[in-house]
């Protein structure tokens, strides 16, 4: 899977991520967030969380290569699974607790999240195995 968006993008994707998560505190320390506009503001915070993931998962890395791809398709591959067994579980409690409020509503969010931690973390993995293999191609 090849990258979409410019390098800066990733960068930007996270700040938007971090912006997106802090600013509804401020915001209700601000009593900008009301019980009138807490829906509009949750669903809008949610997707400037999912366009900040789909920065930082659509964006070229520094190192681009055919390793990141790699990795990218593999991270996408966890994240499906974990998501599925996330959904299933939450699903039991929900049928469990017999409460339909508990239904997750932003599955595709907590894939976007879980996809993103996947991919840093090969991306991470496979910079540190190269590192290894390189020193003990030295000695």
């Amino acid at each position: 899977m090849k990258a979409l968006l410019p390098p800066y993008c990733r960068l930007m994707g996270y700040a938007v991520l971090l912006a997106s998560i802090f600013a509804p505190f401020i915001l209700v320390m601000f009593n900008v967030i009301t019980d009138a506009n807490l829906l509009f503001a949750k669903e809008c915070f949610k997707l400037a969380m999912m366009l900040g993931l789909l920065m930082v998962l659509l964006a070229y890395a520094k190192n681009e290569n055919e390793e990141t791809g790699r990795i990218r398709i593999k991270a996408m591959r966890y994240a499906v699974f974990i998501t599925a067994i996330y959904l299933f579980i939450n699903t039991l409690i929900v049928l469990h607790k017999g409460d339909p409020s508990l239904a997750p509503t932003s599955s595709f969010l907590i894939f976007l999240a879980i996809n993103t931690i996947c991919q840093e973390f090969g991306i991470i993995k496979a910079s540190v195995d190269k590192m290894f293999l390189n020193r003990r191609k030295r000695n």
